[in-house]
């Protein structure tokens, strides 16, 4: 006898198709074996935390194309500022300025991207763990279902990860982004300041443009008080977003080693 689908209310016969009751005991916690599933574990139709999982997997990927985003922002910016200091100064700031507008159109669609990417994160949670990408339809099956499947294939069979090494990461990039909104400086230079003589860390932390790093072109170009409402906004989505990839990670702790997964103890004839 085996359980219907998660939309039946019964058990059935896997024979003669008969309906049962079942009784359910306490059951037990599921424990460390649960962590040490791989990754890819989520496209199992028994996983019961797929949407807590999908949270880390997309803060995970959220991180990658952020960070992708802004150094080439910033690449591109050197690049443009080297080619301007060798025009004369008038024709210089003018095309510095022209040249900045990749740059700036990059930092905001990498603004975009990373407040999208919130948006669902928000949303996953509030539909809780049983959450899968047909919740949301076709487009969720078809545009997230197929991402997140992708980014757990990947994982699982390239690096070999399991859960508990899903979370640690998350974890780690979470801390890092919320020390560095704490502190208003990238974590790079606390890292630098330890390892380094005082005369390099000290160089290195003032060239450190801490959480205005975002916006680097924005900020070459516009004055600060133009550029201060979209740091306002993204600091906030970045606290945000730590908070949630937290309290993802403390939730799988809870269902891992806390909630009881119940067993049938007994099965009656439905009818009776």
């Amino acid at each position: 006898k085996h359980p219907l689908a998660a939309t039946s209310s019964g058990w059935r016969c896997d024979i003669c198709k008969s309906e049962y009751r079942v009784e359910l005991g306490k059951g037990k916690v599921p424990g460390a074996a649960m962590l040490c599933r791989p990754v890819d574990a989520i496209s199992e139709r028994d996983f019961e935390a797929f949407g807590m999982v999908a949270v880390l997997l997309i803060s995970v990927l959220q991180a990658l194309l952020t960070t992708v985003g802004r150094v080439l922002a910033q690449t591109m910016l050197r690049f443009a500022a080297i080619f301007c200091a060798l025009l004369p100064p008038a024709a210089g700031h003018s095309a510095l300025s022209a040249l900045s507008l990749p740059s700036m159109a990059l930092e905001l669609a990498t603004s975009a991207i990373h407040l999208g990417f919130l948006v669902a994160k928000l949303a996953i949670c509030w539909a809780g763990d049983g959450w899968r990408p047909a919740s949301w339809g076709s487009l969720g099956e078809d545009l997230m279902g197929s991402l997140l499947y992708l980014l757990a294939d990947c994982l699982s069979f390239t690096f070999g990860m399991q859960l508990r090494g899903l979370m640690a990461i998350s974890f780690s990039l979470s801390s890092a982004q919320g020390r560095a909104w704490a502190s208003g400086r990238s974590t790079l230079v606390d890292i630098v300041g330890a390892v380094a003589s005082p005369g390099t860390a000290q160089g290195f932390s003032a060239s450190d443009a801490g959480l205005h790093h975002t916006f680097a072109a924005l900020g070459s170009t516009l004055p600060e008080s133009a550029i201060a409402p979209f740091l306002l906004v993204q600091n906030c989505a970045a606290l945000l977003s730590t908070l949630i990839n937290m309290s993802a990670i403390m939730r799988l702790l809870k269902r891992a080693f806390v909630d009881k997964t119940p067993e049938p103890t007994n099965v009656l004839p439905f009818a009776s």
